[in-house]
């Protein structure tokens, strides 16, 4: 019994290893491909201050207390393959007690006249226009649609949740862009507003361009044109974030090989010690004259039935880690995060069972079969039965 559990505490172990690295870069890659599909704007244009920041704004809730003042991008106007800019206004940041697991959410103000990002969405259910007290709230937002929310000292009627974007739009809480510069007024901890009125000011400005625009040329003019503000592409972000998992992917890759032949070596003298424990049990069966097959088609089963349960606890366990494995990769890289469906983790347990399977067949079949291919007169002679 004690060499079975030890046999299936290190099927789990390996099983979780596996489970958790795929789990964890499945998710993360459906992040990529839904902030790809979802967000909107080609380019985000942000202060000079925040060009180190400026990933984290796209793809995380990432404060940013630098502003641009308005008067500072009138000359976008001069670039015609732009085809929409609109504003937005970052007021305030909240603690986790709404969001995910360590995770904050931020207050954003939309320009609801100039709006693209969230027009698709509002259009999709029926909304034309938000008024001053309404709010509509990222996907990881925990709130009920039609509750109220309070937000610094005011009450806000939450109309509506957004769809999973993979983003910091699925962390952040929209309200009207006055709204949000009311907000920011009435805050006592941000003295910037008493020197500077808001309404001049804003956090960022999104653009999207006409078709065939070359993106990445129109950046490059943006950015040689003045210093005051830095333009940066969707795709380049994209691109940095790429880059980020194939450096994450590889050392996770390299570690889950050496975990598996380890576990391979661990199991195989497992299943030795197993099979050598029966030799009085096998001899009995071969006396009664069961045949060799039969006894491998046995012990074959015992060690599925092993698997089995070894893959089903290390993969239970990989599912309920893997939002704190992202949760706690997010605080060193800006990565955005898909969502974990029914299907998908139905399809984690397949891989997680037929892999376990896999590991305890290579590692228990010659055990197995050296074991079935004893003599009972041999085990007889050396005073084992």
């Amino acid at each position: 019994m004690e060499q079975s559990l030890i046999t299936i505490a290190i099927t789990s172990i390996a099983i979780f290893s596996i489970v958790s690295v795929l789990s964890v870069f499945t998710t993360i890659k459906d992040g990529i491909r839904l902030s790809n599909e979802r967000i909107g704007a080609d380019i985000m244009i942000l202060p000079i201050k925040s060009n180190e920041k400026y990933i984290s704004s796209l793809y995380t809730a990432e404060p940013s207390n630098n502003y641009i003042m308005i008067d500072d991008i009138k000359f976008l106007n001069r670039y015609s393959e732009i085809e929409n800019t609109t504003y937005q206004f970052f007021t305030n940041t909240i603690e986790d007690s709404c969001c995910s697991v360590g995770e904050k959410a931020r207050i954003v103000g939309f320009d609801q006249n100039t709006d693209f990002i969230l027009k698709p969405w509002l259009e999709q259910n029926g909304i034309k226009l938000i008024n001053e007290n309404q709010a509509i709230i990222g996907k990881d937002i925990f709130s009920i649609v039609g509750n109220k929310m309070r937000i610094l000292k005011h009450d806000f009627n939450i109309v509506g949740s957004l769809y999973k974007t993979g983003s910091g739009l699925d962390r952040t809480i929209f309200v009207d862009i006055k709204s949000a510069r009311k907000l920011a007024l009435d805050n006592p901890e941000n003295q910037l507003f008493k020197k500077i009125n808001p309404n001049k000011l804003v956090s960022s400005i999104l653009i999207k361009v006409h078709p065939k625009t070359n993106i990445e040329s129109l950046v490059y003019k943006i950015n040689s044109y003045q210093d005051k503000v830095v333009a940066v592409s969707k795709a380049a972000s994209i691109e940095h974030i790429e880059s980020q998992i194939s450096g994450l992917s590889y050392v996770g890759i390299l570690l889950t090989v050496a975990l598996i032949i380890s576990s391979i070596i661990s199991l195989f003298a497992r299943f030795n010690t197993l099979a050598n424990s029966r030799k009085k049990e096998i001899g009995y069966l071969r006396i009664l004259g069961i045949k060799k097959i039969n006894i491998l088609k046995l012990i074959t089963y015992e060690i599925c039935i092993m698997a089995v349960i070894g893959g089903c606890i290390g993969t239970i366990f990989s599912v309920i880690s893997t939002p704190f494995i992202i949760n706690n990769l997010q605080l060193y890289f800006t990565l955005p995060v898909g969502s974990i469906t029914f299907i998908g983790i139905f399809n984690h347990f397949v891989i997680g069972i037929f892999s376990a399977i896999l590991l305890g067949i290579v590692s228990g079949l010659i055990p197995a079969i050296n074991i079935t291919r004893l003599d009972p007169q041999e085990i007889m002679s050396k005073g084992e039965l």
